[in-house]
C-alpha cells in the first residue's frame, strides 16, 4: 500500500459534509486546521461557513479540497455511489476522504442503511480510492434492529502517477 501524504493542518482544504452545526466545524480546527480552510455543506444552514448544497451534486470546482469528513451523513445520500463519486471529484489527487457508514439492513430510517460493506468497498474502488482503514463495531440501534458501524478512511489516489498499478488497490479490507 502506497505511503499517505503528509497532513497539511496549516494549508489544506477541508470539507466537512453534513455538519448541522458549527461545531463539527470547531472540533477540525482543533486538529490544527486554519478556520479560513475549513468548510461544511449541508441541505440546511444559517451559518456563512456551512453552504447549503448537496453531497450528491456538489457546487465546488474539481480538485478543491485535500481532506473530506462526512460523520453520520453519507448514509443519508440516495445515491450513495454518486456521493462518493462527488467526494473524489472536489478531493485533489491524493486527498483523504474520512467516513462512517452504518448498515442496518432491518431499518427504513436512510437509504444507505440497506448497503453492505463489501458495496460500498466497491464503490470507493470505482471512484480511484484506496481504503488504508476500515473498522467495524456491531450495535443494536433504538429500534431493536442489529447494525453495524463502518469506519473508512481512503485516499484518492493519483492517476497522473505512472507508477499506479489499479490492480494493486485491494478488493476489501478486513477489519
Amino acid at each position: 500500500m502506497a505511503s499517505l501524504p503528509p497532513a497539511d493542518p496549516a494549508n489544506d482544504k477541508v470539507l466537512v459534509i453534513g455538519p448541522r452545526t458549527i461545531q463539527e466545524l470547531f472540533l477540525v480546527q482543533c486538529h490544527g486546521y486554519r478556520p479560513q480552510n475549513v468548510l461544511g455543506i449541508d441541505l440546511y444552514s444559517r451559518h456563512p461557513r456551512i453552504l447549503v448544497d448537496n453531497m450528491e451534486d456538489m457546487k465546488f470546482k474539481d480538485d478543491r479540497f485535500d481532506f473530506v469528513m462526512a460523520c453520520k451523513t453519507i448514509t443519508y445520500a440516495d445515491d450513495l455511489a454518486t456521493a462518493i463519486s462527488e467526494v473524489a471529484r472536489v478531493l485533489k489527487p491524493g486527498g483523504r476522504f474520512v467516513f462512517n457508514h452504518t448498515f442496518s439492513p432491518g431499518s427504513d430510517h436512510m437509504p444507505g442503511n440497506k448497503i453492505p460493506s463489501s458495496v460500498v468497498m466497491g464503490f470507493l474502488r470505482d471512484a480511484n480510492f484506496e481504503v488504508y482503514h476500515h473498522t467495524v463495531s456491531d450495535t443494536v440501534n433504538k429500534g431493536g434492529n442489529q447494525q453495524s458501524q463502518h469506519l473508512y478512511a481512503a485516499r484518492l489516489v493519483d492517476l497522473s502517477n505512472p507508477s499506479f498499478d489499479r490492480a494493486g488497490l485491494p478488493e476489501s479490507v478486513s477489519a
